[in-house]
């Protein structure tokens, strides 16, 4: 005579098969949206130092025209505005 607690299926290994397979799956989408924000920030990061560079460039291409001793000619807006355009600012 079987007992009811022995039945198969109710709490056994038959009632556990595919667990593991849930377990990687949560896994892997977890790694993957770590990636996808690392990925993200890393984009960013890399824009605004971009943005900084070319503000530095410009602000360095219009020194020498604010300073007139050293030969410079123009204004010093539209020299910075040229350089910042070359660098690929906005």
């Amino acid at each position: 005579m079987r007992r009811r607690w022995q039945t198969v299926g109710y709490g056994g290994a038959a009632s556990q098969a595919g667990a593991a397979s849930g377990l990687m799956l949560s896994i892997m989408v977890m790694a993957i949206v770590v990636v996808w924000m690392v990925a993200a920030v890393a984009i960013a990061g890399s824009a605004k130092m971009r943005a900084e560079s070319a503000a530095d460039g410009a602000a360095l291409a219009a020194a020498p025209v604010t300073f007139r001793p050293f030969g410079a000619s123009g204004n010093a807006a539209s020299e910075a505005a040229r350089f910042a355009r070359a660098n690929g600012a906005e």
